[in-house]
């Protein structure tokens, strides 16, 4: 793990460091092109331009999953479209 990556983790608090590393695994075995570095302050994943990225708040207990370029994900079951409705209310 390169330097910036493992300082990355070592600022976050334990709780948010675990579920970070999870995804890291996880976003890392899905295919071996992916990348990791550090962009923005946030562990960004990269193959053919940025994939995704995990950032967290100070102020919250919770760690954020970005995507990139999230509206040209597919949404076989359109809940992109009933999440943005339990926003509009």
């Amino acid at each position: 793990m390169e330097a910036k990556i493992k300082e990355f983790f070592d600022k976050l608090p334990s709780k948010k460091n675990e579920l970070a590393m999870k995804l890291r695994e996880i976003i890392l075995k899905s295919d071996s092109s992916i990348k990791e570095g550090i962009k923005w302050g946030n562990l960004t994943f990269i193959s053919n331009g940025n994939l995704t990225f995990i950032y967290s708040y100070d102020t919250t207990d919770y760690i954020n999953l970005g995507f990139s370029k999230g509206t040209a994900l597919t949404d076989p079951k359109d809940c992109s479209k009933e999440q943005a409705k339990s926003f509009a209310t």
